[in-house]
């Protein structure tokens, strides 16, 4: 009787094997489950039956291609990485040339500033010189001024003009040449 126990258990263990190995070939044969996950070593064993052999090649194979195709993405993404890069690079090099563009312009920039400020100083000087020229020769006698005033540019003497009293111009005016006169009263008025 112990005899047939012990097939009877042996038995059953063998038809639970079967089974156990039928429900993974079913598993397996219509792709409930990824072949490459499982234990090399199980997967030996499985590629032992014939039906599920080729299954795993064709999963095999099948891997082999998926992870050609994602080679093939990486190298194109890098080479996409590479265009970008290079127009990055090409871009950075274009901002520093505007950068070293904009540099030399403020720096021109500052100069005409400088220029400018250094002509306006000049300009306040003269102006400020012509007016105390004015106030010495509103003081002066009208004859005396009209005859030094008579070797004068008509520009530089109607600026004089205009910084003096009008009825100390009329005064000299009267005293001058009356040629010298009327081309400074001509120029005065805008009208030459």
């Amino acid at each position: 009787m112990e005899t047939s126990k012990g097939r009877s258990i042996v038995l059953i263990i063998i038809a639970i094997i079967l089974l156990i190995a039928l429900a993974a070939g079913v598993i397996l044969y219509f792709n409930f489950y990824d072949i490459n996950k499982l234990n090399p070593s199980l997967k030996a064993i499985l590629s032992k039956v014939p039906i599920l052999n080729k299954k795993i090649i064709q999963q095999d194979v099948s891997a082999d291609a998926n992870k050609e195709e994602e080679k093939q993405q990486i190298l194109q993404e890098k080479e996409k990485i590479k265009e970008e890069w290079a127009a990055i690079e090409k871009q950075k090099l274009e901002l520093q040339n505007k950068e070293a563009e904009l540099k030399q312009k403020e720096a021109e920039l500052e100069a005409k500033e400088q220029e400018i400020q250094v002509n306006n100083e000049k300009l306040e000087t003269q102006i400020a010189n012509v007016k105390n020229l004015a106030q010495y020769y509103e003081l002066m006698d009208a004859s005396s001024a009209a005859k030094i005033l008579q070797n004068v540019e008509d520009e530089f003497l109607i600026q004089l003009f205009q910084n003096m009293k009008k009825d100390a111009v009329a005064e000299i005016l009267s005293n001058l040449d009356p040629k010298k006169a009327a081309s400074v009263t001509k120029k005065m008025s805008g009208l030459q």
